[in-house]
């Protein structure tokens, strides 16, 4: 699906920008950096097929050199879409901008193709009613003793009305989950919103979160970096490493600083060492550092 691709594009310009790993033009854009990048892009590495995005952005040109100019030529302003949607002020964009988007960071595989699968595995939202039967799913699936008391209760005698049954397991799934201390990761994105009045274009960490701020606000020993409201919502450092369990593979990722260990509800790199890449959390980890204390 389209939105799955959306997803996997915004995603990798997301850790790019977090490993310092794109143009400066492309960590903090406006649309007149957004035009140097297409030509710059052009020059480097112009491909056939990327001439679909070139066309549908800048209109059918017969070569590299045509396209260059018709980027040159191209109106600011009609890349103020795709700023407004990597600076967080947007929740979504036209297909064109993420094409767009996707050739700048050379993402791959590209352009979006129809009937292909695209794997969004812990980036994709899931709705209530979905995270619950996921919640059920999980519990079913991983404890036997469990689905033993599940199936116990969906078999006590007395009627109930249509629906309550599900409603009772789903109840139960709660309370186990909650009692086994893997509730935290149903919890991550119950977070307060956060509201941008479009005065913070940056952001900095704050122990275990990050929170806006004006980029020219300046913090002692604090680094500010551009917006990112994706991570500056998802990503939150767990505070309460105990409350961890195996069903938090896939919600947890991890990383090793100064001797000691640290997690994470979102993947990407250190909100403090860039450079160190965070890893999803494995039953081994879980066991050495989490279950052991």
């Amino acid at each position: 699906m389209y939105i799955d691709y959306q997803s996997l594009v915004l995603k990798d310009y997301q850790e790019k920008k977090a490993g310092n790993a794109l143009s400066p033009r492309l960590e903090s854009p406006s649309p007149a950096k957004i035009k140097e990048e297409c030509i710059a892009v052009c020059e480097e590495r112009y491909r056939a097929k990327d001439e679909q995005v070139l066309r549908t952005f800048f209109g059918k040109k017969d070569d590299l050199a045509g396209y260059i100019q018709a980027i040159k030529k191209h109106d600011n302003d009609k890349f103020k879409p795709l700023v407004n949607y990597l600076r967080g002020m947007v929740a979504n964009t036209d297909r064109k901008n993420i094409e767009l988007l996707a050739w700048l960071i050379n993402f791959e595989p590209r352009p979006f193709q129809q009937g292909k699968k695209y794997d969004t595995a812990g980036t994709a939202p899931v709705d209530e009613e979905e995270r619950e039967r996921e919640v059920v799913t999980e519990i079913m699936k991983g404890n036997r003793e469990n689905v033993g008391v599940m199936r116990m209760f969906q078999h006590a005698p007395g009627k109930q009305k249509p629906g309550s049954k599900n409603r009772a397991i789903i109840i139960l799934a709660f309370l186990i989950m909650f009692i086994s201390g893997g509730f935290y990761w149903l919890l991550k994105d119950k977070a307060p919103k956060i509201v941008l009045t479009g005065k913070e274009s940056c952001m900095y960490w704050a122990e275990d979160h990050y929170e806006p701020v004006s980029c020219n606000q300046k913090f002692k020993d604090t680094l500010i970096v551009a917006l990112d409201s994706v991570r500056l919502r998802q990503f939150k450092k767990i505070t309460q490493p105990d409350t961890i369990t195996a069903r938090a593979k896939g919600h947890v990722w991890y990383v090793k600083v100064d001797n000691g260990i640290e997690f994470y509800t979102s993947d990407g790199y250190h909100p403090i060492y860039h450079q160190k890449r965070l890893r999803p959390v494995t039953d081994y980890i879980i066991y050495k550092y989490v279950r052991s204390n």
